[in-house]
């Protein structure tokens, strides 16, 4: 079972409720005019045939974890940088895309 859920403000933009998805980020860390900035810039790049959906490492989330295993496993002081990252920055930045992530992005 499916079904869709339209934005009111932008025409296009809509979720559809079902087992596949593309993830434009999370709220409240993203808000509404990010994500239908988003939504637009998405709808823009499938109309153009661009669209592609992000791999794995190109989410912070799954770039941080190969990180881990690839540059801290090794070190003395691990366990602490993992739970700072889990902690304080983890949370924030997870759904982002690598390419989008911007010193505005970290310091907001």
């Amino acid at each position: 079972m499916r079904y869709d859920v339209y934005d009111k403000n932008l025409a296009g933009f809509g979720v559809r409720v079902s087992k596949t998805l593309v993830n434009l980020g999370r709220y409240p860390q993203m808000p509404l005019a990010a994500a239908r900035q988003r939504a637009m810039n998405a709808l823009l790049e499938m109309a153009d045939g661009e669209f592609k959906r992000s791999t794995n490492l190109q989410l912070f989330a799954h770039a941080l974890d190969d990180w881990y295993k690839k540059d801290q496993r090794q070190n003395k002081s691990f366990m602490q940088v993992k739970n700072a990252m889990e902690l304080r920055v983890r949370p924030s930045l997870k759904d982002f895309k690598l390419s989008n992530i911007e010193k505005r992005v970290l310091f907001a």
